[in-house]
């Protein structure tokens, strides 16, 4: 577990545990069946989002990358009104994984230390970080939220429903969000998706298909403007023997087993050893499309957001890395030497490095010329041949997101 994050969210399961009367979601909008049975200890997979009569899968276009934070940051973070008052706190965020969404932003208001405090779902988009990036601020007056239902734990089961993610927007006066009555090209509808909270996420164990164990999820990284979960931050320094050290990977390239409540991440150490890491004292800019979207690629995930035209053009030019173990092993090489050379900036750490029939391409930016001269000579080492394309780019190192 993450030692900075505090799980204030065990409000929301002491809220549960008493069973106190709530309003249902239904009254945000249609009306649900009152004779309908519902699980009172109801699992956390639930049915995927479908396709309604007549309408095709989305084929996917690309979004854009919005303001991204910390989820151990914002949870437990108190909510401001556009008159500086403080109106509620983020409690937890109700995520489905597999997707890489934020379904709902948890939050409690009322009350005093948590007593008598009222739990409510809004929609991500309606927190948003202030300029100091310190305060954040909800956009819903305080009527509007004395008034929204409450929060109905026993009804987990149905957070992921489209119809009730479309009742929780309209309440709060926002367009339902456009992906909520699709579905990706080719899973079927039969298929249970994860939905699970941050804090629970947040500390659990990742293993990899060979039973061995990764690591732990040390924080997720969120996009709440754009409903995202953008990157799964994993504590892997044990598993490779390298100390202190991070990984960051896609949402999507998890699975979860929900008996063993352990996420599993296809991946072996040489894979994960050449994939972008970092130290836990030097966080990258995740809000960076170009670090972000190289992230994504490193585990064969294409980015669901755009990065600047150039990037495009020089991935397509680059090519893919080699599923090949002479050009895995290429990479790896490089990799290890890159973060065993002292000096080096982060940026040059975590350069995108493919290798596809012996040649070389890297790609990224350094922090000064002599790292681009640098790096370029230690992939001549391992690369056939020599081959070695430079693309990396001179650019000031960024330590914040």
């Amino acid at each position: 577990m993450n030692p900075h994050f505090k799980p204030k969210s065990l409000i929301i399961q002491a809220v549960a545990a008493t069973a106190v009367a709530m309003l249902p979601l239904g009254a945000l909008g249609q009306q649900t069946d009152p004779n309908k049975q519902r699980s009172a200890n109801p699992s956390v997979n639930t049915p995927p989002v479908r396709v309604p009569a007549g309408q095709t899968p989305h084929a996917g276009a690309m979004e854009t990358l919005g303001p991204v934070t910390r989820a151990s940051e914002l949870i437990g973070k108190d909510l401001k009104n556009a008159a500086n008052e403080r109106i509620a706190e983020v409690k937890d965020l109700v995520l489905d994984a597999s997707e890489g969404r934020i379904l709902h932003v948890i939050i409690g208001s009322g009350g005093v230390v948590g007593v008598g405090e009222k739990l409510h779902l809004v929609p991500p988009a309606l927190v948003k970080v202030g300029a100091n990036e310190k305060v954040y601020q909800l956009g819903v007056d305080k009527e509007r939220l004395a008034n929204a239902p409450e929060f109905n734990a026993a009804r987990w089961d149905e957070l992921s429903v489209p119809d009730r993610i479309a009742e929780v927007d309209r309440y709060y006066g926002q367009e339902p969000r456009s992906w909520l009555n699709r579905t990706t090209p080719g899973t079927a509808v039969t298929e249970r998706r994860t939905v699970t909270k941050a804090s629970q996420m947040i500390g659990s164990t990742v293993k990899n298909n060979l039973d061995e164990k990764v690591g732990s999820i040390d924080d997720l990284i969120v996009d709440l403007n754009g409903s995202r979960l953008v990157q799964v931050i994993v504590s892997s320094g044990g598993f490779l023997g390298v100390g202190d050290e991070l990984n960051a990977v896609p949402p999507m390239a998890f699975r979860y087993d929900a008996t063993a409540k352990t996420w599993f991440l296809d991946v072996t150490k040489e894979q994960l050893t050449a994939a972008p890491r970092f130290k836990a004292s030097e966080w990258p800019n995740f809000g960076d499309p170009t670090y972000a979207g190289g992230v994504y690629r490193a585990y064969r995930v294409e980015p669901y957001f755009s990065a600047d035209r150039r990037t495009e053009e020089t991935l397509k030019n680059a090519g893919d890395q080699s599923n090949r173990e002479s050009d895995l092993a290429v990479t790896r090489r490089i990799r290890q030497e890159i973060v065993a050379r002292d000096g080096l900036s982060l940026n040059a750490r975590n350069v995108k490095i493919i290798t596809s029939d012996g040649s070389v391409t890297l790609r990224g930016p350094v922090s000064s010329e002599e790292e681009r001269r640098t790096i370029a000579d230690i992939a001549r080492q391992y690369a056939a041949g020599n081959r070695v394309e430079n693309l990396l780019e001179v650019k000031g190192e960024k330590k914040n997101f």
